[in-house]
């Protein structure tokens, strides 16, 4: 098995993800194998990777799929490092999420349910095809796909007042941005062809303007990365249930938009040659820094949960993008660790708050979270550790991320980007400690506790008080789904050692 696994690596995880997508349908009545089988070639897929991440750093494996289309146009799929953390981190984050989101539908009656799984599964299979995309035709196509396959996902509570007209300006804004990838798309393909490697900084006939622009296309073009302007599509987004929101934010198509940007960096231009290219007045770190600004007011603005959550993901994935916008070896690696970070608290900060609007009559604004605690304690206070992560307290993965990002700006001795980081992460603090402020604070009268619980909740688990007796209900309910961030805060004690196999492993 290992042997076959080594001759056809590539081969191996894409039939295990149409497998996965098949018994989707062949077991749809069955609902328990149905989700055993969904988490079961999750975690097949997880160690798949695991092995050749092994393999590629030991023994330098390598591996390449063509599929022909036309004489011009092929998919072109090849394993190096970068695209192996990509599918490592989709892989880790895949049967988690799975395992929460099983237990989420069947708590809120989700109708259709196996439609539901299905397109998140498809949405997966289209990432992990992006994270092995090496040329410009695959990475295109699939970045389209991926559109395409979330939409459903995000039209599927059609029923929310406004969200008809967010879920058409979330599409219009998406492929009103792809025409800017398609453009410098198109010009790239003309002048050196499909592949991702032709790389720029090898032909010195082609001028620095017209470089920069291409760049700056590409880069304006990719508006899953949430690039300041290009951000609204993930405001829009925020009328889908929980689940796909923290599918949208952490675990697909955030993630997807920032390692298109690795990738055309990286491999279509070069770090060494957009230093060049930029210099040392490096103008398009304005980009980022406005988004981050921007972002953090917005935020703090706000009582709306949803819309707080949106603009904190705004906001980081800015810092990651400024980060990798210092163009060089350490900021770029700073910036893979970053957004690592970033996926594993933010995806249980949403999975923290299903738990809560799964639990509470309209928990859509802060003021409804008023003493969540006393009934669903541990979810509280996992919301309030992936928070202290997320605003960078030490020694949480947050921090981590975030400290290496200071170095490396210190590195350039860029004093706006530190100056920005160290604004970004107090105002995270503002906006996060509202919400932890509101969860904590006492009542004086504890029905009005009970009357915001879901009458079908309630009705069900026979709850009649606010009595500490009953958090336990919490752990009857919910177990599943707490499971889940048990793990992801175990993935933050784990960061430190991520950050050692990442500085080693990546090869740029």
């Amino acid at each position: 098995m290992n042997n076959f696994i080594e001759l056809f690596p590539l081969e191996s995880i894409f039939f295990s993800l149409i497998l996965n997508l098949f018994f989707t349908f062949l077991f749809v009545n069955q609902k328990t194998l149905f989700k055993f089988i969904l988490i079961a070639f999750a975690l097949i897929n997880f160690f798949l990777i695991c092995f050749l991440v092994k393999k590629n750093f030991f023994s330098g494996l390598e591996s390449e799929i063509e599929i022909l289309i036309t004489s011009q146009y092929l998919f072109f799929f090849k394993i190096d490092s970068l695209s192996l953390i990509f599918a490592l981190l989709i892989s880790i984050l895949w049967p988690i999420s799975l395992l929460y989101t099983i237990y989420f539908i069947k708590i809120n009656n989700f109708h259709r349910p196996y439609f539901f799984l299905f397109f998140i599964n498809l949405s997966i299979v289209f990432a992990f095809g992006i994270a092995f995309a090496n040329n410009l035709f695959t990475l295109f196509t699939l970045y389209e796909l991926l559109t395409l396959a979330t939409l459903p996902l995000v039209m599927y509570h059609s029923h929310i007042k406004n969200s008809e007209f967010n879920v058409i300006s979330y599409y219009k804004i998406l492929q009103f941005s792809s025409v800017l990838l398609f453009l410098p798309a198109l010009a790239f393909f003309n002048y050196y062809g499909n592949s991702l490697e032709a790389n720029i900084a090898k032909d010195f006939s082609y001028p620095d303007y017209v470089s920069t622009i291409l760049f700056l296309a590409f880069v304006l073009g990719i508006a899953k990365s949430s690039i300041f302007p290009i951000f609204y599509w993930l405001i829009n987004a925020m009328v889908a249930s929980y689940p796909v929101s923290a599918l949208l934010h952490s675990l697909i198509v955030v993630k997807v938009g920032i390692f298109s940007i690795y990738k055309i960096m990286i491999l279509g231009f070069g770090l060494d040659y957009l230093e060049q290219i930029f210099g040392s007045k490096n103008w398009i770190l304005f980009f980022p820094i406005l988004g981050i600004i921007y972002s953090s007011i917005k935020a703090m603005r706000t009582n709306v949960i949803k819309t707080i959550l949106a603009y904190s993901t705004i906001n980081h994935l800015n810092i990651a993008i400024m980060s990798a916008f210092l163009f060089t070896e350490k900021s770029l690696k700073s910036s893979i660790l970053h957004v690592i970070s970033h996926s594993i608290n933010k995806i249980a900060i949403f999975y923290s708050m299903g738990i809560i609007s799964s639990f509470v009559n309209n928990a859509y604004n802060i003021k409804n979270l008023l003493s969540a605690y006393k009934i669903l304690p541990i979810t509280s206070f996992c919301l309030v550790f992936f928070s202290l992560s997320i605003f960078g307290v030490p020694p949480l993965a947050g921090f981590i991320s975030k400290y290496n990002i200071l170095l490396s700006a210190m590195e350039v001795q860029n004093y706006l980007v530190i100056f920005t980081l160290l604004f970004s992460s107090f105002c995270s603090a503002v906006y996060f400690f509202n919400i932890i402020k509101k969860i904590y604070s006492p009542l004086k009268e504890s029905r009005y506790m009970i009357f915001n619980i879901k009458s079908h909740i309630r009705k069900i688990y026979k709850i009649k008080s606010c009595s500490d007796e009953d958090s336990i209900i919490e752990r009857k309910i919910f177990f599943p789904m707490i499971i889940s961030l048990f793990i992801f805060l175990l993935l933050n004690f784990v960061f430190y050692f991520l950050v050692t196999f990442i500085k080693n492993f990546l090869v740029i």
